[in-house]
């Protein structure tokens, strides 16, 4: 098979599930090997929770949260192939109805009906509250925005320095250093995904857009690359690091995603969704120590549950001819 449909993407992402279940589990390992930069996150959103009963609720949600990500085969649509019903958490539908009663809108009405009022778009008590802040309490919201900030800069600079490295001394980046951007990206990609069978693709590799890749099977690859050059490296003095962990079959080397063409020839492994704040963490850097930091951290997650990932790919490619019997 070399497209995927809906109904097998949907196959694949269900047996992906089960590790939203452990979340926690999730980023408790990943705070014990050095990585806590989205702890401030969680507690910016756990503190509009009132009560224990709500902050029960939140943990629920996260649960919910990194469960749906994990059963949604982006960036298919339900109807691509053979269709299919993607996955949708039970708790954040039956909290999605229970807004919509509250409103008496449907959600897409919402704004017509209660113009400006954005907190009526979250499911989430803890979430709503939050937005509803932003707009009737945007002082004191913006004051705690910037102190969540400060922690979450504290924390990356304590973890940097916990691997010797001196926040203080790192070199800025420059416009002249594209080309240093990448080679820190290929050789801390190569030194950590080595160990787990990842070599340089060079058959998919551009110019400003190197992959590493795994062979799982006769067709299908799991592939890593630095995400958009504008984000990456187009910006002079910092850049965002939004790498993509795909699932491409052995015919897709195309740089770009947005190939109608290519359509069901790859999807995405949310990896980087599942801990609330996690990607906005190591996210933004302004020095290739930095950068290298952030790698190593998205890396860490994927040596955690990259087994399972895999494991669950080679378990749906050896049902695909018996799947439609």
């Amino acid at each position: 098979m070399s497209v995927i449909t809906a109904r097998e993407g949907d196959r694949l992402f269900r047996m992906w599930i089960p590790i939203g279940e452990a979340v926690f589990d999730l980023a408790a390992e990943l705070e014990r090997r050095g990585y806590a930069a989205f702890l401030p996150a969680w507690r910016f959103e756990e503190q509009f929770c009132e009560g224990a009963a709500e902050q029960d609720l939140w943990r629920r949600c996260v649960v919910g949260r990194a469960m749906q990500h994990l059963g949604r085969p982006g960036p298919l649509k339900e109807d691509f192939g053979e269709p299919a019903s993607f996955y949708h958490s039970p708790l954040l539908a039956e909290l999605e109805r229970a807004r919509d009663v509250q409103n008496g809108v449907p959600v897409k009405q919402v704004l017509k009906e209660y113009p400006g009022e954005i907190w009526r778009l979250q499911a989430e008590p803890c979430q709503r509250r939050q937005y509803q802040a932003s707009v009737q309490k945007q002082p004191w919201f913006d004051e705690q925005a910037e102190a969540m900030n400060e922690q979450k800069t504290a924390r990356l600079s304590a973890e940097l320095r916990a691997r010797g490295v001196s926040p203080e001394a790192m070199p800025k980046l420059s416009a002249v250093d594209e080309q240093a951007r990448y080679q820190c990206f290929v050789n801390v990609s190569t030194e950590v995904l080595g160990s787990l069978g990842f070599k340089s693709d060079e058959r998919r590799s551009r110019q400003l857009h190197p992959v590493l890749s795994k062979e799982l099977t006769q067709e299908w690859d799991i592939c890593w690359t630095p995400g958009d050059h504008q984000f990456f490296a187009g910006i002079l003095d910092k850049g965002y690091f939004a790498p993509t962990m795909q699932l491409r079959h052995r015919s897709f080397v195309a740089r770009t995603n947005n190939d109608l063409k290519q359509q069901g020839k790859f999807l995405f492994i949310p990896y980087q969704h599942l801990i609330p704040g996690f990607s906005r963490a190591y996210w933004e850097f302004n020095s290739l120590a930095l950068l290298e930091h952030c790698i190593r951290a998205h890396l860490e997650i994927y040596r955690i549950i990259g087994p399972r990932i895999e494991n669950s790919v080679l378990e749906w490619a050896s049902g695909l001819g018996t799947a439609s019997t």
